[in-house]
């Protein structure tokens, strides 16, 4: 049986602020953060995301940030910890993208295995000696 069958393959939501797919035999827990901008077609993109990354072994916890993005971060990788797999990512978009380079400068910040931003707009060249864990940085256009 897939990962990405109906038996197998569970959502929940523990509140109107995230939800979560399981794989089957998780290798780990990405956190999707949904940006700022909330417009239909990046929540169809980060949930379209979400459930391609279930099918090749991954839980996601999609979170909804408000302008406040550090505590919700935090709870996320609470429920992640919680979850099977051994590495957590952090991903996120739009605006998010700061908010995942300020958790990934965070030295005390033992939780995330690595961080994903699609579409980061400053220049962060110089940031990789800032970090505690590696950073991949998407650039595209729509």
């Amino acid at each position: 049986m897939s990962s990405t069958s109906k038996d197998t393959t569970t959502k929940s939501e523990p509140n109107n602020s995230s939800s979560i797919l399981k794989a089957e035999n998780p290798r780990g827990t990405i956190i999707l953060l949904n940006g700022c901008k909330k417009k239909e077609k990046h929540t169809k993109l980060i949930q379209y995301l979400s459930e391609r990354l279930v099918e090749k072994g991954w839980n996601t916890l999609l979170l909804s940030t408000t302008q406040s993005s550090q505590p919700t971060i935090n709870n996320g990788l609470r429920l992640a910890k919680k979850q099977a797999g051994k590495s957590i990512v952090l991903l996120g978009h739009d605006c998010d993208t700061q908010a995942i380079i300020n958790q990934a400068k965070n030295k005390n910040n033992s939780g995330f295995s690595a961080y994903i931003t699609l579409g980061l707009f400053k220049d962060n060249s110089n940031i990789s000696n800032e970090l505690n864990a590696p950073l991949l940085d998407i650039v595209g256009s729509s």
